[in-house]
């Protein structure tokens, strides 16, 4: 099959993550052109690395000119199935579902599509897409249930929902050898963007009554789009907050499989927004142990209660990392290998893709 996927950007994101790999493990099954509406091009050379065509647009700017030079592209390639990634792309395929095309499905990949952070526009958006849901896709993947779950509240057609959970490339994330550093000094890790739905004050409260209790045997290394030195809000916070010779800013990363054995646990402290938080199933596929606020699926992916956490519970928060300071497992090789085998098993690349091909050939 010929399969054009529209998605909103390929700046650096879970959405973009999960469609690269779709399309990386899946082209000697179909054939993939990639549409992205904006000029964030992160992922475009990954794509370009697998002779993957990327074709850009920029609907901010130049809307109308962005819908002609779509049309063109569909005309010419004449796609057996147009996939849209997210509610921008979603919108748009409701334009080309009046015009004529019909194998359009669309992919859902927030939890909390009611979420305050979102401008007022997003929202006018998702309200359209819940009306069109019942006659546009032929199904609507989520790659979360708690997601479906929401998105069913508040008027998608719960006919035509299916869960798919993220594949993670176990080629890619695997146990390694951690670099050696400073005895005794743990390092806490989070791989989240600069979002308020991130809840990065969550996370640096908690590590404050870390100092308070004078405990200061660890650092925390921050790694996202938006965490480095030139955020003056980010370094104002960890400062006022006495956290400047503990937290390090590191930016976005590229090779992130790198980052998660040189740590030895993961926090994500996200207080809405997340859908399947591929962090998580990275790091467990990577033997490293998380604590992450429960959102989204994260309970789908972590395998002990006490290191699920309320979301904006900084307390609670600080709480688990004590415990995970504390416990023997995060170097235990056996526990390393049974939290890589739970990903092996539960979310793998194939059934990933195995489920998509399912979907796009029997509607």
């Amino acid at each position: 099959m010929k399969i054009i996927h529209i998605i909103s950007g390929l700046g650096l994101g879970g959405a973009e993550n999960t469609l690269y790999n779709l399309v990386k493990y899946d082209r000697d099954i179909n054939e993939h052109i990639v549409i992205s509406l904006s000029n964030k091009k992160f992922y475009e050379k990954k794509f370009n690395s697998i002779h993957v065509n990327i074709i850009n647009l920029d609907f901010k700017n130049y809307f109308l000119r962005s819908i002609f030079i779509l049309l063109k592209n569909l005309k010419k390639i004449k796609p057996d199935i147009i996939q849209s990634w997210m509610y921008h792309a979603e919108f748009l395929t409701i334009i080309l579902k009046l015009i004529g095309y019909k194998k359009i499905f669309w992919n859902i990949r927030n939890s909390t599509p009611y979420s305050k952070n979102f401008k007022l526009k997003t929202k006018i958006l998702i309200f359209i897409n819940s009306l069109f849901s019942h006659v546009v896709p032929r199904k609507i993947i989520s790659c979360s249930s708690l997601a479906s779950k929401n998105h069913i509240h508040i008027g998608y057609d719960k006919t035509k929902l299916i869960d798919i959970f993220n594949g993670v490339d176990l080629k890619r994330f695997k146990i390694r050898n951690k670099i050696i550093r400073k005895k005794n000094e743990l390092i806490i890790g989070c791989v989240a963007r600069w979002h308020p739905q991130k809840d990065y004050l969550n996370l640096i409260k908690s590590l404050n009554l870390l100092i308070h209790k004078n405990i200061y045997n660890w650092k925390c290394y921050l790694v996202g789009k938006g965490l480095d030195y030139q955020n003056t809000e980010v370094v104002m916070l960890i400062k006022k907050y006495g956290l400047h010779k503990h937290v390090k800013l590191m930016g976005p990363i590229e090779k992130v499989e790198n980052f998660y054995n040189k740590i030895d646990f993961l926090v994500l402290p996200s207080k809405d927004g997340e859908g399947f938080p591929n962090v998580l199933a990275e790091s467990y596929a990577s033997g490293v142990m998380c604590i992450s606020t429960d959102v989204g699926d994260a309970k789908r992916i972590i395998n002990c209660k006490k290191y699920l956490v309320k979301p904006g519970n900084s307390y609670k928060l600080y709480k688990s990392i004590l415990k995970m300071f504390n416990d023997q497992k995060r170097i235990s090789v056996q526990n390393k290998l049974i939290l890589r085998n739970r990903i092996k098993n539960k979310f793998s690349m194939k059934k990933m893709i195995t489920k998509y091909n399912t979907v796009w050939k029997n509607d």
